[in-house]
C-alpha cells in the first residue's frame, strides 16, 4: 500500500467516526511542514488530476481549505467529535471536481474526451512534472523520463499539462487570500522549471 493510500485510509477511518483530524501538511512553498486541525468532508480532484481532501479548517484559522493528499505527511485522530456542517462523503470514495467555496463541488462530469486526454502517457507526464514541481527541482532521472514521455506527446498536450499543474499551484498558494514573498519566489522557481521542460504559462 502506498503512503498516499495509507493516509487516505486513516482519513476515512477518522471521518467515519465524526472526529476532528490533525494533519501534518507540506506546502510546496514552505520549507517546513505545518499542523492543522480540520473537519474532513469530501474527496475532490484538481484540474491536473491531483486528489485533495475538502475540509473546514478549525486551527490555525477557520476557513474552507483543500489539502492535497500527496502532501499530507501524516494524519492523527484527535478523538474530538464535531457537529458537521453537512454530510461527509469522504468515506464513500466519491471524487468530485474541485470548486472554490463551501462544499467544493458536486458530481464529477468530465467528458469522455477529457477523461481520455488525462490517461496513459499524458497522465504519466503530468505525474512526473507534478512531483518535480513539488520540490522545485528536476533531477537528471526526472529530466530523462520527461524527454522520453514528451516524444509521444504533442506540444499542445505538453502546454496543457504544464498549465494545469501551474493552475493547481496558483490555487494552493491563494487559498489563504494572500501571496507572501516566499510564495512569489516559489512560483518563479516553478515557472522556470516548467520552461526548462519546454513551456511555462
Amino acid at each position: 500500500m502506498s503512503k498516499q493510500d495509507q493516509i487516505f485510509e486513516k482519513a476515512t477511518a477518522i471521518s467515519s467516526k465524526g472526529h476532528l483530524a490533525r494533519i501534518v501538511y507540506q506546502k510546496p512553498t514552505e520549507t517546513a511542514p505545518s499542523e492543522r486541525i480540520v473537519e474532513m468532508y469530501s474527496l475532490v480532484h484538481s484540474q491536473a488530476g491531483a486528489l485533495l481532501i475538502r475540509c473546514w479548517q478549525v486551527e490555525p484559522e477557520d476557513d474552507w481549505r483543500t489539502f492535497r493528499l500527496d502532501r499530507i505527511l501524516n494524519i492523527y485522530d484527535t478523538r474530538k467529535k464535531f457537529k458537521p456542517k453537512y454530510e461527509s462523503t469522504l468515506a464513500d470514495g466519491v471524487v468530485s471536481p474541485y470548486k472554490r467555496g463551501k462544499g467544493g463541488g458536486g458530481t464529477a462530469t468530465a467528458t469522455k474526451k477529457k477523461a481520455a486526454s488525462r490517461t496513459g502517457l499524458y497522465a504519466d507526464y503530468c505525474e512526473l512534472v507534478t512531483l518535480a514541481v513539488m520540490d522545485g527541482k528536476l533531477s537528471l532521472k526526472e529530466r530523462w523520463f520527461a524527454r522520453k514521455l514528451k516524444k509521444n506527446l504533442t506540444i499542445g498536450q505538453i502546454r496543457s499539462a504544464h498549465a494545469l499543474i501551474y493552475a493547481d499551484l496558483i490555487a494552493e498558494v491563494t487559498m489563504d487570500g494572500e501571496i507572501d514573498d516566499n510564495e512569489v519566489q516559489a512560483l518563479r522557481v516553478r515557472r522556470k522549471l516548467l520552461k526548462k521542460l519546454g513551456w511555462s504559462p
